[in-house]
Order: structure tokens, then C-alpha cells, then sequence
């Protein structure tokens, strides 16, 4: 805080999208993590003029979205080999190959190491063979960096930008953009809410400790046994890899995911969270695609085991590109009723646990370590007792007929 600039009150009013630091004319902010790991703005008191800019563009606090066309799809991208790379129905893929066919940028979520750390933050690629970087689902708040600033430069010198990313970071590049760009296509994804980037790295170390390897490539949703929530990752050790597979509920930071128990505090009053998006078009599962098209299923439209999107096309700008790209998608019309009705996050924010700050301040008090310990321990357990559960009414079958059999 400087003088009287307040740019966050309460850890809830703050999204952690990085807007303020990019927009800083002075570059007198940079983004710090608190003791969970979620970062928020700090100002450098020395360089702050106090211009309030990066009170004025706050999008999270200061801008509403408007009402968004609504147009809804269930879809998933003809080509078989990148639809087996994606975590659903490939949209994604569709538009980014699309924009790097005629020369432009695409800006995702990518994994990068850094100080033995596998983080993830959001990268720039311009060829095609880079695109497997930013496919994917990363459950873990992105490090936005300068990247909107690299939009900036880009969308001035004509080239044509698909930017991806949650719903609250696309809010944050249009603030800082100003203004509206025909080369410029926002996507933004159904977001549940997101942990820390420091509780992932955390959740890596451990792995990397239980298993004696580096872990590389973790991937949250594997589809080799198809389109589910799967985990998977590599160990490398010496000079071998070895793909390891895992479920959620084997995950202690899955688990944790799933259950929302450690969003950072906004995600809980996440107004993105319903019909009023910042993209121009919104993409994620249909999940329950089976019980409100039947028909899809039945006629063998789409193999559900091969994963497929639901897309929501927002503006007009939106529906020009989509006209323009759909012919790489096999597209069928739905509505957005059926969409949301197994997206809850299309229609209001991740409710808020009644033990979430419990889990919060065990992580903060005790580190990562400790909590991984523990659920690992109760994971056994139930292993264990579902294993006995499975063999006793077995033996004690056998028991009772030998019994009847000596009467």
C-alpha cells in the first residue's frame, strides 16, 4: 500500500491475474506469495507516483461483465491424433493450430522448471510442433508474468493472438488491453478455482521423494483409458522413464482439487462463475453429455471415451472466428442449459468448505509435508481395509458351509 492506493482489502477481492504489475507504468509492482502460496500485488513504495492506474484497471473489483450470447456446442476437433493429446474434446488445439497456420501467436498454460521446481506459467509459442507445451489441463494458478504486455506488442504489429486462460486472467488482459482487436481471440475455460503454485511444487517434491526419480510431464488428465480425470506422470531415474498412472482420489493434491478445499480465497466469489464471461469463446467438459443427449450416444455421434466440449460462443467477434474455424471440429447445437447442468461453475462460484481455512492454516503451520503424510497413510488404511472387506465374507462363506457339511 502506498498513500492512500488500496489495491487489496481483503485476500477475496484480489484474483492474482497479474493486471496491476503489467499495467504499472513504473513497473512498481510485482506479484509475492503470502504463507499458502497465493500471490498478490505488492508496491514498491520508491517508484509508486501514485498515478492509481492499477486501482482504476482492476477488472476482478472495478469491471462487469456484460451478458455474453450464450451460443452453445457440443464439439470435439476431427484430427484423432490431437484429440488424444487433449484433456476433452480438443477445441483448444482446433483455434490454436488454426491461429499458428496463418502466422499468428498463441498464449497457455506450460510447465517450466525453475530452481528444481516444476511451475506453471503462461508461455508463447508461434509453431505448431510447440503446441503439446500448452495442451492440457493444469489444475494450479498459472504465473501470468508480462505476458500481456507481449500480447500488446504483438496485436500492434498485426499479427493475430488467441490467448487462453481462466476466466479471471482473460478479464485482466482486457482491462490492460483498452480496447477492442479484430486479431484477437480470448479464450477463456470453465474454472473451478485454483491452488497455489506453491502447494504444487510441494506436491511434486514429495512424489519425487516417495518415488526416488524426477518427476516430469505430470499430466491431470490422461486419456489412454479414456476421458475421465486420470492422472499421469514420468519418473526419471538414471537414464530410465517410466510412466507412472494415478487417480484422484489417490492424489493428495488432486483430492484436495476436487474437493475445493484450497482455492485461493476469490475463487469462492468468483463472479466469472455464470452466463457472463470474459472470453470470446468459453470452453471445457461436457461432462453428462450422455444424459442430455442421448441421442449423440446412442447414434454413435461421438464416442464419449474419446472426450468432448462444451463451447459457449460469447461475441460477436467469437462467432466470426468460430465460422470461421469450425471446419475443423465436428459440431453439433446445444444450449446452455444442458451445458451447465453438470458445469456447476457456469452457474455460480465453488462453494466455500466449511474446514477450508483448517486445511489452510495445517498448510501454513505444518508445510505440504506433513498433510501428504497423513493423507497418504489414510489412503493405505482404506486399501487395506477394502482388501480384507474383499476376501473375508470369502472365508468366512467357506467356514460356515464346511460347518454345515460336518452336521
Amino acid at each position: 500500500m502506498k498513500g492512500n492506493i488500496n489495491l487489496v482489502l481483503k485476500k477475496k477481492d484480489c484474483c492474482g491475474c497479474g493486471l496491476c504489475m503489467n499495467v504499472c507504468p513504473q513497473q512498481a509492482i510485482s506479484m509475492r506469495e503470502d504463507q499458502a502460496g497465493f500471490v498478490y500485488p505488492f508496491i514498491d513504495e520508491k517508484k509508486c507516483v501514485e498515478c492509481h492506474l492499477c486501482e482504476k484497471r482492476c477488472a476482478f473489483q472495478k469491471i462487469e461483465e456484460k451478458k455474453t450470447l450464450g451460443i452453445t456446442y457440443a464439439a470435439r476437433i476431427r484430427d484423432k491424433n490431437v484429440l488424444k493429446k487433449s484433456a476433452s474434446g480438443g477445441i483448444f488445439a482446433a483455434f490454436a493450430i488454426a491461429i499458428l497456420e496463418e502466422n499468428g501467436v498463441v498464449f497457455g498454460a506450460a510447465y517450466h522448471e525453475e530452481d528444481g521446481r516444476l511451475k506453471v506459467k503462461h508461455v508463447e509459442i508461434d509453431t505448431i510442433k510447440d503446441l503439446w507445451k500448452v495442451q492440457g489441463s493444469k489444475y494450479v494458478q498459472s504465473d501470468i508474468g508480462f505476458t500481456y504486455q507481449q500480447v500488446q506488442r504483438h496485436l500492434k504489429n498485426g499479427r493475430r493472438v488467441l490467448y487462453s486462460g481462466t476466466p479471471c486472467q482473460i478479464a485482466g488482459l482486457k482491462s490492460f488491453l483498452g480496447k477492442e482487436y479484430e486479431n484477437l481471440l480470448l479464450i477463456d475455460l470453465v474454472c473451478h478455482g485454483v491452488p497455489s503454485s506453491k502447494m504444487f511444487c510441494a506436491y511434486i517434491r514429495e512424489l519425487q521423494k516417495e518415488k526416488k526419480g524426477r518427476i516430469k510431464n505430470f499430466c491431470f488428465r490422461e486419456k489412454e483409458n479414456g476421458w475421465g480425470l486420470q492422472a499421469s506422470y514420468q519418473v526419471q531415474r538414471a537414464n530410465t522413464v517410466r510412466k507412472k498412472y494415478i487417480k484422484p482420489g489417490e492424489s493428495s493434491y488432486y483430492n484436495l482439487f476436487l474437493e475445493g478445499k484450497v482455492y485461493r480465497d476469490s475463487c469462492y466469489n468468483c463472479k466469472y462463475a455464470s452466463e457472463r464471461r470474459s472470453g470470446d469463446i468459453t470452453i471445457g467438459d461436457y461432462w453428462g453429455i450422455e444424459s442430455v443427449h442421448p441421442d449423440l450416444v446412442a447414434n454413435k455421434m461421438f464416442d464419449v471415451r474419446e472426450g468432448i466440449s462444451g463451447i459457449l460462443v460469447n461475441t460477436e467477434r467469437g462467432k466470426e472466428y468460430f465460422k470461421t474455424y469450425c471446419e475443423k471440429l465436428e459440431v453439433i447445437s446445444s444450449t446452455f442449459s444442458k451445458f451447465s447442468e453438470h458445469n456447476e461453475q457456469l452457474k455460480h462460484a465453488s462453494f466455500l468448505p466449511d474446514d477450508r481455512e483448517k486445511y489452510i492454516n495445517m498448510l501454513e503451520k505444518n508445510g505440504y509435508i506433513k498433510f501428504h503424510r497423513r493423507f497418504n497413510q489414510k489412503i493405505r488404511r482404506a486399501k487395506i481395509i477394502h482388501l480384507v472387506g474383499l476376501a473375508f465374507p470369502k472365508k468366512l462363506k467357506k467356514y460356515l458351509d464346511d460347518n454345515k457339511l460336518r452336521k
